[in-house]
């Protein structure tokens, strides 16, 4: 199967499986995958593609949820509708259907003390997203309030000084936080504070924070610097490109970061695999076919549809169409 005949085999189940999706959110439920497939529509030239995703937002933009979260609540959808308004997939009036919804997501922004780091970047995504399409003078404001509160929290987490004032995750999830920072610093263009950089090496050196990948995407990619990059990577490219080769079948969610972070990072149109072996000589053979495996056998139920999508996502959309 060529990779063009995965992509529409993808499209098609995601078609046939979207009435099963109860949830309309963006990382659980319909309008994840309705971006997923404007994009790979607007790529292939499918206007019944582009049509059916902009029909699947609209069920998802009636929803009753009262859930102003950016994962599973209005600020994704949102974030997705704003995508597909910029993408020109859809025509909208954001301010009529997602009026009463704004504000209560920036309500939640400005009352966010017991909002965890990842819900707290989602938001700031979800900001971001909606002052590029609407311009709005009052957000840059808001979001840098946010964004500083994220660092200092991340700052304390990394210097392990213990419960931090806001709710965060246990120290063994470290790397995961750091990422989720790291890829929305690279979507921005934000520079990371030297204290963060300086927490992050010593953890790193140390063995506490395993994944150097996006720290080095972020050197390479916002500051330039290609050799200190290659050094960073090195070694968990290689720890990829074992998982790949040795796996019967390889895991979607270890394989799925290693994909965001070659996206965020790749200023070419290269392939995953081109791009490792131009740059250090390592050639990683990725059979898509063994991912959808992976898929259908860790997520079950209507959790499918929803990671499928993300392949056409990854493959298909920007480095700001990467949600963290």
């Amino acid at each position: 199967m060529t990779r063009e005949e995965l992509d529409k085999h993808i499209s098609q189940y995601l078609l046939l499986n979207v009435p099963a999706i109860t949830n309309e959110s963006l990382v659980y439920g319909k309008s994840g995958v309705a971006l997923a497939l404007g994009l790979y529509g607007l790529a292939s030239n499918d206007e019944y593609l582009i049509d059916r995703s902009g029909d699947i937002l609209t069920e998802a933009l009636i929803s009753r949820m009262n859930n102003p979260s950016f994962a599973s609540g209005w600020a994704g959808i949102g974030w997705c509708t704003l995508r597909m308004m910029e993408h020109g997939l859809i025509e909208a009036d954001y301010t009529d259907i997602m009026g009463d919804k704004h504000r209560s997501i920036v309500n939640a922004s400005k009352i966010n003390g017991e909002l965890d780091i990842r819900s707290l970047i989602g938001l700031l995504q979800y900001l971001s997203a909606y002052n590029k399409v609407l311009k709005d003078p009052t957000l840059p404001l808001l979001q840098e309030s946010l964004l500083t509160k994220v660092e200092q929290i991340l700052i304390e987490v990394l210097m392990l000084r213990g419960n931090s004032p806001l709710k965060i995750v246990p120290n063994a999830n470290i790397t995961s936080l750091l990422e989720c920072y790291l890829r929305y610093c690279i979507i921005s263009r934000r520079d990371i504070p030297e204290e963060v950089l300086m927490q992050y090496n010593r953890l790193y050196a140390k063995g506490i924070i395993t994944s150097s990948y996006l720290i080095g995407v972020y050197l390479h990619s916002v500051l330039g610097r290609e050799s200190d990059y290659l050094k960073l990577i090195e070694d968990n490219l290689k720890y990829g490109e074992l998982i790949l080769r040795t796996m019967p079948i390889p895991s979607f969610k270890a394989i799925y970061p290693v994909l965001v972070a070659h996206k965020l990072s790749n200023q070419t149109n290269q392939t995953l695999e081109e791009y490792l072996l131009s740059h250090i000589g390592l050639n990683t053979p990725i059979n898509e076919e063994k991912l959808l495996v992976a898929i259908r056998k860790e997520y079950s139920g209507n959790c499918v549809p929803v990671e499928i999508a993300r392949i056409l996502l990854y493959r298909y959309g920007r480095a700001e169409d990467i949600y963290v």
